[in-house]
C-alpha cells in the first residue's frame, strides 16, 4: 500500500495538485506506521504463545 499511495502521489504531484498529492503523501506514511504496528502485534502474540506453549509443557509439581 506504501508503494501504491506514493505512485498516486508523485502522479497527483505532476498534474500540478499538490494538496491531493500531499495526501496520499500523509496515507502512505500512515499505512507504513499501520503495517509496522500489525508486525510488532503479530511478533508479540507469537511470543506470548510461545512462552505459554513453553511454561505448559514443564510438568511443574509442588510439594
Amino acid at each position: 500500500m506504501f508503494i501504491g499511495w506514493i505512485i498516486l502521489g508523485c502522479y497527483y504531484w505532476v498534474q500540478n495538485q499538490r494538496n491531493i498529492a500531499l495526501i496520499c503523501c500523509l496515507l502512505a506514511f500512515v499505512s507504513a506506521l499501520g503495517q509496522f504496528a500489525a508486525l510488532a502485534f503479530t511478533l508479540r502474540e507469537r511470543a506470548a504463545q510461545q512462552i505459554y506453549r513453553t511454561l505448559s509443557s514443564k510438568d511443574i509439581k509442588h510439594e
